[in-house]
């Protein structure tokens, strides 16, 4: 039974970085956590079949204890949003998902521990699992940057299996271990020289990440390491003094050599980050807590219930949308309340404790039994160098966390709580105390084994739910059936409002154009799931439908949810009277001129929407002669669709992911036609009608929007549409190189570089024939267009 308990932590410690690595993955985060949970269910198997089980020494037993109080906290979280709700079910699913992955990552904690306790190779086996995994991901991540790095591209941020943040963070975590294995392991063998060779992998993974508080955690976390392997060093010398050897100076010296090469190629992207400093990304944080100290405040005993911060969040936010608080002790007060952390602190602060009082006896850690040989080819000594390593890593995740919520990225918090468990285990076993521990109590174990089958059953079935989910989605993209697949994920899944909620818009009301099953579905998918996405669902059925009246009605409340919503604002005025539209815009305006619109989760991209409100307030003040505030505000709106434009509008690779990875070329031919408005707009108001109408600005950014509607319809698939707007792009430069000229050019509108760029997606989408006649226009036109615009050859 250890054995199953060993293979089954192992897959979860290996598969975790490769598998469950992205926020909210939902099948493997899900098939992993039964794993986890059948293994914590083999643990109290084995405990009730032991006479001594789970019991735990003084050192430890406030862990134990904090553990347990905090699961139960986390249930009464649930239940108090039950009860507030007034019994409803809203919300259920999310909650269910938030409490499932706490008992997942308590019950790899804890068996853990059982595990470290009882089988010396087993511990083994489950740190070089976390090796392994962390190993492989580290080998994706610089085989990423070495391909971008080919490319030009040395800035590139590594994503790897994750995002750059979570990455760096689980690299920091897991690189003190790989380097306590490194120093524990003989020199006679060549491991050593393979462990180096990973923590290089690591360490140059995390730094083409770019994340600049990943370094603060390592240095913390290596502080730390240092401390301990120095005073153990010295005891052994104190004991018997050993020369250093001219191999191990070689190899020193060697490994110095080679970090130091690896560093000169992949610091760049950390480095730049460190020299032009992001100071939107830090402030976007700031706000960002100071809003979660507002909803903890807001309910200080149970938090909003596990696994809701994401929707209720919003109500709190001083600025942009985001689904996690940046922080993970704050994670946990907003969602379980502030008990809820200070038992969570309790845990971790009783466990460094009884850590640091292991790691500061002089005696070394003893084992009775003989080394096996996995123990002899790991380790030489005692085991307190690589409890230092276990004890590092746990200090680069505390640290790490006090900027991000990695705890709530599975293969983080998975990874955290393993060596968590590896850490108490192995202090348990260095106090000599484990024949005094008492055995556990009957009735705890059946309650703890009620436990872990339901949380499995429910992991389980959610993971079977999410795979039908990620079916029916492929099918929506493919033009298939998948109200099949929905149907499966929802009878998986009962308590899940998304799948309902998908299953009503993609299919019953886009596909199907059945309005009366749409509007029935999506009710039902409110009633398990309120959030502003499903209010504006419903509100966009009732407006399609011509019930305005409803849809305003659906749209305020999915406001309630989040008041800054600019989908569910601009939808509103979309159907509104002139009156109440341009509130909504004023609005808009406001949010724009607040953190909201200036200090944002993705710094470095525009937020077109923002133009529509502004050159609605500008209609409106025109349309009352007030020439001056609407030239102000056309000239805000021309700004944010130029950034936007210039930025590659969808294509942009953060828009990208905003979007979901779908593109939508309508909207591009709606941003075009705004800025076409807008500078036409302009010329009325102001008397410099050929500076927004001549000028080389628009022509230019004329040029660029139609260049994005073509990509727009080549990335869903409309190459026929691509290839028209290129084409009239192109043709529209090559008549304007006929002209006199712009004897005054504005700024840097690079119209050579973007006639070359537009023959280039040209070829590539017109048959192989035609290359001969697409290269003869680059070499006609090319010297007439850098000729007119005054852009000398290269």
């Amino acid at each position: 039974m250890t054995q199953a308990i060993v293979v089954l932590l192992s897959l979860v410690a290996f598969l975790a970085p490769l598998l469950a690595a992205r926020p909210d993955e939902p099948i493997w985060s899900s098939f992993l956590g039964t794993a986890a949970m059948i293994a914590g269910l083999l643990a109290v198997i084995a405990s009730w079949r032991q006479s001594s089980t789970l019991g735990t020494p003084a050192a430890l037993g406030r862990s134990r204890w904090a553990t347990v109080g905090l699961a139960v906290w986390v249930l009464f979280s649930i239940l108090a949003r039950i009860v507030h709700q007034h019994s409803s079910t809203a919300f259920l699913a999310p909650m269910l998902r938030g409490g499932s992955a706490i008992a997942t990552d308590l019950a790899l904690f804890l068996t853990a521990w059982f595990l470290a306790t009882r089988h010396r190779d087993g511990r083994y086996v489950l740190m070089l699992a976390v090796l392994a995994g962390s190993a492989v991901a580290a080998a994706i991540g610089v085989q990423e940057y070495a391909i971008h790095l080919r490319d030009g591209e040395s800035q590139w941020r590594v994503f790897g299996t994750s995002t750059p943040d979570y990455l760096a963070g689980y690299m920091a975590m897991t690189l003190p271990l790989t380097v306590a294995l490194m120093f524990s392991a003989p020199t006679e063998n060549r491991l050593p020289v393979l462990l180096g060779l990973i923590a290089v992998l690591q360490l140059a993974t995390m730094l083409t990440t770019g994340s600049r508080f990943a370094i603060v955690s390592l240095a913390v976390s290596f502080a730390v390491f240092a401390f301990f392997a120095y005073r153990q060093k010295k005891e052994r010398d104190a004991a018997s003094p050993a020369p250093v050897g001219p191999n191990s100076r070689v190899g020193t010296i060697a490994g110095i050599v080679v970090t130091l090469l690896v560093l000169s190629v992949v610091a760049k992207p950390v480095v730049m980050r460190l020299m032009h400093n992001d100071a939107n990304s830090g402030a976007f944080r700031i706000w960002t807590w100071k809003g979660s100290v507002h909803m903890a405040l807001a309910n200080p005993i149970f938090g909003s219930g596990v696994g809701t911060y994401v929707y209720d969040y919003p109500r709190y936010a001083l600025t942009g949308f985001t689904r996690l608080a940046h922080n993970g002790y704050l994670q946990i007060a907003d969602e379980c309340g502030i008990p809820a952390l200070v038992l969570f602190l309790a845990l971790l602060v009783s466990l460094i404790a009884a850590v640091v009082t292991v790691l500061l006896r002089p005696a070394p850690i003893a084992e009775s039994e003989e080394p096996s040989r996995l123990a002899a080819g790991l380790q030489r000594g005692d085991d307190r160098l690589l409890l230092a390593g276990l004890l590092a890593g746990l200090i680069a995740a505390m640290t790490q966390n006090l900027i991000d919520s990695d705890w709530s990225v599975f293969f983080i918090g998975s990874t955290f709580w393993i060596i968590a468990g590896l850490a108490a285990g192995m202090a348990q076993r260095a106090t000599g105390l484990m024949d005094a521990a008492k055995p556990e109590k009957r009735a705890s174990l059946g309650l703890a084994g009620v436990a872990a089958a339901l949380v499995a059953l429910f992991t389980f079935t959610n993971g079977v739910g999410a795979t039908y989910s990620a079916q029916a989605k492929e099918l929506v993209a493919q033009g298939g059936d998948a109200e099949p697949a929905y149907a499966a994920a929802q009878s998986w899944a009962p308590w899940d409002g998304r799948n309902l909620s998908d299953l009503a818009y993609k299919v019953f009301l886009t596909r199907q154009h059945n309005a009366s099953l749409a509007e029935t579905t999506l009710k039902n998918a409110i009633a398990l799931e309120p959030s502003y996405l499903n209010y504006r669902r419903l509100g966009n059925l009732y407006k399609a439908t011509g019930r305005t009246a409803d849809a305003a009605i659906a749209y305020r409340e999915g406001l309630r949810q989040d008041p800054a919503s600019l989908d569910l604002l601009l939808d509103l005025a979309s159907i509104s009277t002139p009156d109440v539209a341009l509130d909504q815009y004023r609005i808009i305006q406001k949010l724009e001129r607040s953190p909201v619109g200036q200090v944002r989760a993705l710094g470095d991209i525009t937020e077109a929407r923002f133009a529509i409100a502004n050159a609605a307030v500008a209609d409106e003040s025109r349309k009352h002669g007030d020439k001056a505030s609407a030239t102000e505000d056309y000239e805000r709106a021309a700004a944010v669709l130029e950034k936007y434009a210039k930025e590659g509008g969808q294509s942009n690779p953060q828009q990208q992911a905003l979007l979901g990875g779908q593109s939508d070329p309508q909207r591009e031919e709606d941003m075009a036609k705004l800025y076409r408005h807008v500078l036409e707009a302009l010329s009325d108001v102001t008397a410099h009608k050929s500076e927004y109408l001549q000028g080389q600005r628009s022509f230019y950014y004329e040029l660029v929007f139609e260049s994005l509607i073509a990509a727009a319809y080549q990335a869903v698939g409309d190459n026929a549409n691509a290839l028209q707007h290129n084409e009239t792009a192109a043709r529209s430069i090559e008549v304007k190189s006929g002209t006199s000229g712009y004897p005054h050019p504005e700024g840097d509108y690079p119209i050579t570089a973007l006639y070359e760029t537009l023959l280039d997606r040209i070829a590539a989408l017109s048959p192989p024939e035609q290359a001969p006649q697409i290269e003869a226009r680059r070499t006609k036109f090319l010297p007439m267009i850098k000729g007119v615009f005054q852009e000398s050859p290269k």
